[in-house]
């Protein structure tokens, strides 16, 4: 899927360009072969440095590092949380960020277009090498590329993540149902109720999604439709929220984001759209915490949060989208 209305940042790189890699050990599929085969083709025209991620966040840290030692791009192989803590360790420098996908979902690296093989992304990274930029979410302190989740939804979503991490190639299906019981479990248990201040007006819901980018996610390869005005180049964050906390709702929504049209999710009577907002503060009414998520990870529970959206704010190189994605 191309990247949807990616403003041009005018250019190219040099020939022979540094590009530190950034490898997760522990991704779902990354390997020794991978890892091998990816140095391999870089190595054949990119000055090559490779850095392996010892825990959480360390990725954050090495991709600073590089963009401040002047690094021209850094390329995260692992899944969407790696990317994730690169793009956070690279948002307002002058470092690009490239993707190679060795997650399950990937779910950045498929909506810029970017191969689903590493190896085959690494190799078409070497004849181009245009660069565009994308439009980066913060909640929290957290930037995010994709969507972030919140109440039940949040739970659920960092559930899903831990389970993808224990469970390697469990088919798709079963992380679906999975997610579907967390949320539920959530819901019994009495959901937090939330009141969202956007664009000068206040909703009260007990959860929600707020997108850059669309689809918000994948299951297997079926793209999840929720807020389909979100864009990597619009500009501006778009929300999704559920205005109740009841059971019933749960199987119905879930059909409509899975195998429903675009917009299904939003013509459910009981969510409420803010299709376009560049700022979104979401509360606890009864100041019980409630959790919030992004890119798939859990960030913790809280109070009171802030979205903002920052615009052209990372610098993009894929070997895999069109021109006229730039």
């Amino acid at each position: 899927m191309a990247l949807n209305r990616v403003a041009a940042d005018g250019g190219g790189l040099r020939a022979r360009a540094t590009l530190v890699l950034i490898v997760n050990p522990g991704a779902t599929r990354v390997d020794g072969s991978t890892v091998r085969e990816v140095v391999r083709a870089l190595r054949q025209s990119w000055e090559l440095e490779v850095r392996c991620t010892e825990g959480p966040g360390h990725a954050v840290a090495l991709a600073r590092e590089s963009a401040r030692g002047g690094a021209d791009v850094v390329a995260a192989l692992g899944g969407d949380g790696t990317v994730n803590e690169v793009a956070n360790g690279l948002a307002g420098s002058e470092t690009a960020m490239c993707c190679l996908s060795g997650g399950r979902t990937n779910s950045f690296a498929r909506t810029i277009g970017s191969p689903a093989n590493p190896a085959r992304a690494a190799e078409a990274l070497n004849s181009r090498r245009r660069v565009g930029v994308v439009d980066v979410g913060i909640v929290g302190g957290r930037r995010f590329l994709g969507v972030s989740a919140i109440g039940p939804l949040a739970t659920a979503s960092g559930d899903l993540s831990r389970r993808r991490r224990l469970a390697g190639s469990a088919a798709a299906g079963y992380f679906a149902a999975a997610t579907l019981a967390t949320a539920a479990v959530e819901f019994l248990g009495g959901a937090t109720e939330l009141r969202i201040s956007a664009n000068g007006q206040s909703l009260q819901a007990v959860a929600g999604v707020v997108q850059n980018a669309a689809p918000a996610t994948w299951i297997g390869r079926r793209p999840l439709h929720v807020c389909d005005t979100a864009g990597l180049g619009s500009g501006t964050l778009a929300a999704a929220f559920l205005g109740r906390g009841v059971l019933r709702d749960l199987p119905s929504l879930t059909a409509r984001a899975v195998w429903g049209r675009r917009g299904a999710v939003l013509c459910h009577p009981h969510v409420q759209a803010v299709p376009s907002t560049a700022c979104l503060q979401v509360r606890s009414s009864s100041g019980e915490p409630f959790a919030v998520e992004a890119d798939g990870e859990l960030l913790g529970r809280f109070e009171e949060v802030e979205y903002q959206m920052r615009p052209a704010a990372l610098r993009v190189l894929t070997g895999g989208a069109s021109e006229a994605c730039f």
